[in-house]
């Protein structure tokens, strides 16, 4: 009972001091210094807002308050040095966004439509992405079958003019040769930043590609290698959960002592277990074309020669739905639900699709309540 009232009291006192020396609510401090009032909740907390207070559940701040420098930073203006490592993966994804923002801006100036413009600048990169990878281990690269290549896995039926890649190969190729440890994420991260440029449904705010660090903590709590039937992602994306599982799954079962075709035959029975779902369907391609890259990198690190025809002999089961249906794996007449499978355009039943499944491993599309439409 004393505490009880000594809370009372203390309470009571806060409220005088509010109500006399003019304080006001974090979301008028926190449009007032143009942050975010999360960021103002954050700054009283840690005590670097002088005489903030707070009242239940609420801080309230001296109208007169003084907005706290960025920790982050030592200066100001142009000689501002930051004091926070930035990450490799955040610096190269910073370094996509902007290739993103400045191929597809230039592509809709060449009055392409915004979705004609999405898919030449994933094309663009898809095909300077493989042809990067093939130059840099063989001599001879036929850069039109490449380009058709991409083309045709992507499912791109758009006619690409040279002069746009002319025009862009000499960043896509700077970015690539200064960012390869993350070459099989690269062209998930450019579709994910060139969608919203595009998106006109609403899908792209839904769609959040899975941070590295939680697909390896879930992944790894799993023993994949136990799993005899297949291992499936009903919301795939860019394929970043198979990509991991293929990972794990080639070190376990491929030798350095293996032969190309060993290697090959392995990494397709690994690809047969591997089975994902999207209703995005361009964005299923991207997922499966990241398989591939995926695969043919694994082959060449095991030191065999790799060629276009290696990245065409391989068929990750990436599927969407013949009919666009946005309910996807959440359809209960499954086995009424046609799906097409990226690449051969296989058509079968989402039901055939989700059998015989062992594990299932995803990160839903989601989105808030403030983030939707009345």
């Amino acid at each position: 009972m004393r505490n009880k009232l000594t809370l009372f009291v203390v309470e009571n006192i806060i409220i005088l001091e509010v109500i006399t020396m003019n304080y006001i609510s974090a979301q008028e401090i926190a449009d007032k210094w143009g942050i975010s009032k999360r960021r103002v909740q954050v700054l009283c907390a840690s005590n670097r807002i002088k005489n903030a207070k707070k009242i239940g559940n609420m801080w309230v701040v001296p109208s007169n308050a003084a907005k706290p420098k960025d920790a982050r930073y030592k200066g100001t203006g142009k000689t501002a040095v930051t004091t926070k490592q930035i990450s490799p993966i955040k610096k190269a994804r910073r370094e996509i966004k902007a290739i993103a923002d400045k191929m597809f801006n230039s592509i809709v100036n060449e009055n392409y439509s915004a979705e004609d413009s999405k898919h030449i600048s994933v094309c663009l990169f898809a095909t300077e992405l493989l042809t990067n990878i093939l130059t840099q281990r063989s001599n001879t690269v036929n850069h039109k079958i490449v380009k058709n290549v991409v083309a045709s896995t992507l499912e791109c039926d758009i006619e690409i003019p040279d002069c746009l890649k002319e025009k862009f190969s000499g960043i896509i190729y700077k970015f690539i040769s200064n960012n390869s440890f993350c070459i099989d994420d690269a062209l998930a991260w450019f579709y994910q930043y060139t969608n919203k440029l595009s998106d006109n449904t609403g899908i792209s705010s839904t769609q959040f590609f899975t941070e590295k660090y939680m697909i390896t903590a879930l992944v790894d709590s799993i023993d994949v290698f136990t799993v005899n039937g297949k291992i499936l992602d009903p919301a795939c994306g860019g394929g970043n959960f198979l990509l991991y599982c293929f990972d794990i799954l080639a070190k376990k079962d491929i030798s350095k002592n293996d032969s190309k075709l060993e290697v090959q035959s392995k990494m397709k029975n690994i690809l047969s277990k591997l089975f994902g779902y999207e209703i995005d369907v361009f964005l299923a391609a991207v997922a499966s074309f990241t398989l591939k890259i995926k695969a043919l990198l694994t082959l060449d690190s095991y030191g065999h020669q790799i060629h276009i025809s290696d990245f065409e002999q391989f068929e990750p089961n990436i599927f969407y739905s013949v009919n666009h249906s946005y309910i996807g794996a959440l359809d209960c007449k499954k086995s009424e639900h046609k799906v097409c499978k990226v690449g051969n355009k296989q058509i079968t039943t989402m039901e055939t699709v989700f059998s015989n499944v062992d594990c299932v491993l995803t990160n839903p599309p989601f989105k808030t309540v403030k983030g939707m439409s009345d």
